[in-house]
């Protein structure tokens, strides 16, 4: 099963829209929660790839309207981002050595 990752991450207005867009295409993403500076919870995405993929653009459009709103109100947000953290793949080690074989005539 695959662990949850939370990141925060602090822009101001200006860079708001540009980062929702841009970790709104990325598929390890599920959930980002917009923040006011003092913690206030803003909004909340859920981002599901399945949509996103189908429709960037009729999906993307309302969601990143709201966001600019908000710019107009604060001027510095808290994002947190949720990612799903792939399943660990197994690292086993092998012990190998190369043996170079040649044909005897």
């Amino acid at each position: 099963m695959a662990a949850k990752i939370i990141e925060e991450i602090r822009l101001n207005a200006e860079q708001l829209v540009d980062k929702i867009q841009e970790l709104m295409k990325e598929s390890s993403v599920k959930q980002i929660r917009i923040r006011s500076k003092s913690g206030s919870v803003l909004l909340v995405l859920p981002v599901n790839v399945g949509v996103l993929a189908a429709g960037l653009a009729l999906v993307a459009h309302p969601i990143l309207s709201t966001v600019a709103a908000l710019t107009m109100y604060y001027t510095e947000f808290k994002v947190e981002v949720e990612r799903m953290k792939p399943p660990k793949t197994d690292d086993a080690e092998v012990d190998a050595e190369i043996v170079d074989i040649k044909d005897e005539e």
